[in-house]
C-alpha cells in the first residue's frame, strides 16, 4: 500500500512538472508571437536579375523628418529570373511616417520588376500592386517608368534609384496600421 502511495505522489509530481514547463513555453511562444507583431514589415515582390542591395530608409520621429543612415534597413539580395520576396522588417514598435526604398547600388542600367508592395503591421496589412503603385510611391530622377517596373538610369556619371513613400501612403498607413 505505501509503495502505491508513493508512486501515485511521484506520478503527481511528474504531471505537475510537465504542466509548469507547458506553460513556460506557451508564454513564450505569446511573447515571440506579440514582438513579431509589434514590427512593421515592407515585403516586395520582385524579380532582380543581379546580385544587389536595397535599403529602406524610414522616418519616425516626425512627419518633418528627414532620412539618415541611422534608421535604414538593409537586405543583400541574390540575382535572379523568378520573382522573390524582399523583406524588410523596422525595430519593434517603430512605425514609420515615410519611407523610402533604395532599388539598388551597382550603378548599372537594367529593370527591376515589381509585383507588389506589402506593408504590415500587426494583424493589419496594405497591398499595393503594380497598378496602383505610382499613387503610393514616387520614383526619383535615376528611375524611369516602364510597364513591367523600373529600369534604373545613370544620370551625370550617378545611380542612386529610390521610391519615396507619397503623403497618401502616408496618410492611409496613419489610418490603417
Amino acid at each position: 500500500m505505501k509503495n502505491i502511495f508513493c508512486l501515485i505522489l511521484i506520478l503527481i509530481a511528474f504531471s505537475c512538472k510537465k504542466n509548469e514547463n507547458s506553460k513556460n513555453s506557451n508564454q513564450d511562444l505569446i511573447e515571440t508571437k506579440n514582438k513579431e507583431d509589434d514590427q512593421f514589415k515592407v515585403i516586395i515582390e520582385a524579380v532582380v536579375k543581379e546580385d544587389d542591395k536595397f535599403q529602406l530608409f524610414y522616418v519616425d520621429n516626425s512627419p518633418d523628418g528627414i532620412f539618415s543612415p541611422e534608421k535604414r534597413v538593409v537586405f543583400n539580395l541574390k540575382g535572379g529570373d523568378t520573382p522573390q520576396k524582399i523583406q524588410f522588417t523596422l525595430p519593434e514598435k517603430v512605425l514609420p511616417y515615410k519611407f523610402r526604398i533604395d532599388l539598388g547600388e551597382n550603378n548599372i542600367e537594367t529593370i527591376v520588376e515589381i509585383y507588389d508592395i506589402k506593408l504590415q503591421y500587426n494583424n493589419r496589412k496594405i497591398l499595393i500592386d503594380s497598378l496602383v503603385l505610382e499613387r503610393f510611391f514616387q520614383p526619383n530622377i535615376y528611375l524611369e517608368k516602364l510597364n513591367n517596373g523600373y529600369k534604373r538610369k545613370v544620370v551625370d556619371g550617378r545611380c542612386d534609384p529610390f521610391l519615396v513613400s507619397t503623403p497618401l501612403l502616408n496618410k492611409k498607413m496613419e489610418l490603417e496600421l
